[in-house]
């Protein structure tokens, strides 16, 4: 499974028709090798194997002239994506392999990037050259978009993936979205590209990707717009092939990708051993959706939700006039415990307690704080002298706790140490799967990226517990067939009545605050083409 021909004619178009200056397409082209081979924001040598390997394939990927099938012995000759203005007499835009690929040419090309550009830095640690990207590298890169254009994203991974078999993926591909889904991430993760050098560098006018089952054969064509007919029989290739290879590892990653989240299989095995658990983090990250999936685990179930006013009486229990006397009668624990736990112990039970930490927990638990040890002594219940309780290995308990609650009391410790406690965060690559911004009324609107973007500016504003979970990008209104398909309508709704609310709450109604997050017209709650023309300012559109 191959990109179709006529998706790759419209990619060279693309591409031919990009305008950027020498120096940007060697500086951007660079760029993309170095964060392919693993050049991050940490100190990295490139003294091993597998950052030369790394560093060989993206130059296969990016900048192979010829296909793997074409009848030569080594794809030779290399060309810049990003100049394809390339007449011959001009130098930096056809190269060879030898060039590029070479240790000690690899060596150069890095020891030389700080000189000529930005976004690198090097540095001495134990008498060897280490490099990292510099502290304000995004600042660098967004000096090339500002004067040129961003580049399509999903034009960008078909340029990349031209000669790529998409066999082992083909599972994952039912039609031009997916496929486009499929490469675009294959993208995104070979040359780890960050949310924000996505925002920097890249944009996605929803150009779709089509796939053909046979090998693509439109070499001459791309050679023929860049004005280059080279002869390659009359060539003396003496070396190895240079075949395109992505690790397996890379496409395991796509086909299930490494989610930010526990998955539910990994939290009911925590749960079965430990018990009792608590799944925290913002809101908006899943946790009363997983607390719920957990029920089809269990032969029965309880729900009950803390508050503030929320008590022992309730839980536990309290003593209560009925027909003219004082009777002691069970709250919602004793109650479960007593009408179905005791009663089946070869069935397994679930409690669920949802805002477990908006209640007095030391209040609402009393003395049976001591039974969530499970081989504790009965205790006494103090609404009931009569009747003593203990919980069974047949009860499990989950709690789901907002930690961006600053109404919430602390944890009681007597609590704390009896529970596991699962954190959930945002979750990008989850969005990533299930979201459809093909609408042509987005008008490059990336969903993506203003979840991102969002998220960057509150961790940077308020901290890393107040960011915005992915299931506020998730509304049940617009799911279509596993995908949450989007319109600029939908997202304003979205935005000025569930994300802006949340934020707003964060903010305590500072509007400064709120102006340092989304700027100054956002904010306002605005309508129609004046929220897309915000929205695309804020996006850098």
């Amino acid at each position: 499974m191959y990109l179709s021909n006529e998706s790759l004619e419209k990619i060279v178009d693309y591409f031919k028709n990009l305008q950027f200056s020498q120096k940007d397409a060697s500086s951007l082209t660079l760029f993309l090798l170095f964060k392919a081979a693993g050049i991050s924001n940490k100190l990295q040598t490139i003294k091993t194997s597998e950052w030369q390997e790394n560093f060989e394939n993206a130059v296969n990927l990016l900048m192979s002239f010829y296909a793997p099938w074409e009848k030569l012995p080594k794809k030779y000759y290399l060309v810049f994506p990003f100049d394809l203005t390339w007449r011959k007499g001009q130098s930096g835009s056809i190269g060879d392999c030898k060039r590029w690929i070479r240790p000690s040419n690899i060596a150069n090309l890095l020891r030389n990037a700080p000189e000529k550009y930005n976004w690198i830095s090097i540095e001495r640690e134990n008498e060897e050259e280490v490099y990292r990207l510099s502290p304000d590298y995004l600042n660098a890169l967004q000096i090339i978009s500002d004067g040129n254009e961003k580049l399509d994203i999903n034009y960008m991974a078909g340029w990349a993936l031209k000669y790529f078999n998409f066999k082992e993926l083909s599972s994952e591909i039912t039609s031009d979205f997916s496929f486009t889904k499929v490469a675009t991430s294959l993208f995104q993760k070979i040359f780890n590209i960050t949310p924000g050098e996505e925002r920097t560098i890249f944009f996605n006018a929803q150009n779709m990707l089509d796939y053909s089952e046979v090998e693509p054969d439109f070499e001459k064509y791309m050679r023929e717009k860049i004005s280059y007919m080279d002869d390659p029989a009359a060539r003396d290739f003496t070396e190895d092939q240079a075949e395109i290879n992505i690790s397996g590892d890379v496409v395991k990653r796509v086909l299930h990708p490494i989610l930010e989240n526990i998955s539910l299989e990994e939290v009911k095995q925590i749960l079965l051993t430990s018990y009792q658990i608590i799944l925290f983090g913002p809101p908006g990250t899943g946790k009363t959706f997983t607390a719920r999936n957990l029920k089809q685990f269990f032969d029965d179930f309880c729900d009950v939700q803390f508050h503030p006013n929320y008590g022992y009486e309730e839980f536990i229990g309290a003593i209560r006039p009925e027909a003219g006397k004082l009777v002691p009668v069970p709250g919602i624990l004793t109650n479960f415990l007593e009408n179905k736990v005791n009663k089946n112990p070869n069935n397994n039970y679930l409690l669920i307690i949802d805002e477990i930490n908006r209640g007095n927990l030391s209040k609402i638990f009393g003395e049976v704080i001591s039974c969530l040890d499970r081989d504790s002594n009965p205790v006494i219940l103090a609404f009931d002298p009569e009747q003593k309780l203990s919980l069974p290995t047949n009860l499990f308990i989950v709690g789901t706790m907002n930690s961006t609650d600053r109404s919430i009391a602390i944890v009681d410790y007597a609590l704390r140490r009896r529970f596991e406690f699962i954190r959930f965060s945002p979750d990008i690559e989850l969005l990533k799967l299930v979201t459809n911004e093909t609408s042509p009324d987005l008008e490059g609107i990336s969903i993506i990226n203003f979840f991102s973007k969002i998220n960057e500016q509150l961790h940077m504003h308020l901290g890393k517990e107040f960011c915005l979970g992915h299931t506020y990008f998730m509304p049940k209104r617009i799911e279509q067939s596993q995908y949450y398909v989007w319109t600029i309508k939908e997202l304003e709704r979205t935005f000025n009545y569930s994300i802006l609310p949340i934020i707003e709450e964060y903010c305590f109604e500072n509007e400064q605050m709120l102006i340092s997050i989304f700027g100054n017209e956002l904010p306002q709650r605005l309508k129609n083409d004046s929220f897309k023309d915000a929205l695309q300012d804020y996006l850098g559109v």
